[in-house]
């Protein structure tokens, strides 16, 4: 069971469970003081202030099987890609970008 308190997390969720097949796991995090990322940054280019962040959610992916999904996506449009430009490289081919005369 997950809970979640707002309508963008809630869309999150079913995004992680719409590509389940891409995520080795994951876990959402309360809201307060679950584990904390301490940052800083200088404001106003003189004073240096620290902050915590905490993440909402904690996802682990095979970095492998997403880059064979991007791999085989990128194929798939280079290839339609290819198609295109040889249709406007060669107007007399058939179809309907024919020169007529």
């Amino acid at each position: 069971m997950v809970i979640v308190s707002h309508a963008p997390e809630k869309e999150f969720v079913f995004q992680l469970i719409e590509h389940a097949a891409y995520i080795t796991a994951w876990i959402k995090s309360p809201d307060k003081q679950f584990y904390t990322i301490e940052y800083e940054f200088w404001k106003g280019g003189k004073d240096r202030v620290r902050r915590g962040f905490n993440p909402d959610f904690f996802i682990q992916i095979r970095i492998e099987d997403y880059i064979d999904v991007l791999e085989d996506k990128a194929e798939q449009h280079t290839e339609a890609l290819k198609e295109l430009q040889d249709e406007e490289s060669n107007p007399y081919q058939s179809g309907g970008n024919q020169i007529r005369r």
